[in-house]
C-alpha cells in the first residue's frame, strides 16, 4: 500500500480553494493508498485556526477533514521523530518530511514551493494542486 504524506498547506486547500483532497487524490491513485499526516502538521493547523485571521476557516475546516477521516480509519496521523540516522532535533515539519522520506518510499501531497523542490532534488513524487482547481502529480 502507497503512502501519501499530507503536509500542511496542503490539507488547507480545500478551504481555500473548495477542492475534494479525498476524490482528487482517488482519481490519481491507480493502486491502494494510505493518507497519513505528521502531528506537527496538526499542531500548525491549530495555530493557525487560533492566531491567523486569513486562513482560519481553512484551518478549521482542515482539523474538521483530519478527525473524520482519522475516525473512519482513512487517515492516520504520525509523530514526528527522528529518523534513522538523523542527528539532533528535528527543525520543521518540512525536515521532518524530507528526512522521512529518505527511509519511506511516499508521496508528499503539498503546495510548498521550497518543500517540493527538496523532494524534487531527492526524486521523490509529489501531488499538488493545479490551476486552482484540481490535483496532479508534481
Amino acid at each position: 500500500m502507497k503512502q501519501l504524506l499530507l503536509d500542511t498547506n496542503f490539507l488547507l486547500l480545500p478551504g481555500q480553494f473548495r477542492v475534494d483532497l479525498f476524490g482528487g487524490i482517488a482519481k490519481l491513485m491507480d493502486e491502494p493508498f494510505e493518507l497519513i499526516v505528521p502531528e506537527g502538521a496538526i499542531k500548525e493547523l491549530k495555530i493557525i485556526a487560533s492566531t491567523a485571521k486569513a486562513g482560519k476557516p481553512a484551518a478549521k475546516l482542515a482539523l474538521q477533514f483530519v478527525a473524520d477521516m482519522e475516525k473512519k480509519g482513512q487517515l492516520k496521523i504520525v509523530p514526528i521523530e527522528r529518523e534513522k540516522g538523523e542527528k539532533g532535533a528535528v527543525k520543521s515539519v518540512d525536515d521532518w518530511i524530507v528526512a522521512y522520506t529518505k527511509y519511506n518510499p511516499c508521496i508528499v501531497c503539498t503546495n510548498d514551493k521550497g518543500l517540493k523542490n527538496r523532494l524534487k532534488e531527492n526524486k521523490v513524487k509529489t501531488i499538488i494542486l493545479r490551476e486552482r482547481s484540481y490535483l496532479g502529480f508534481g
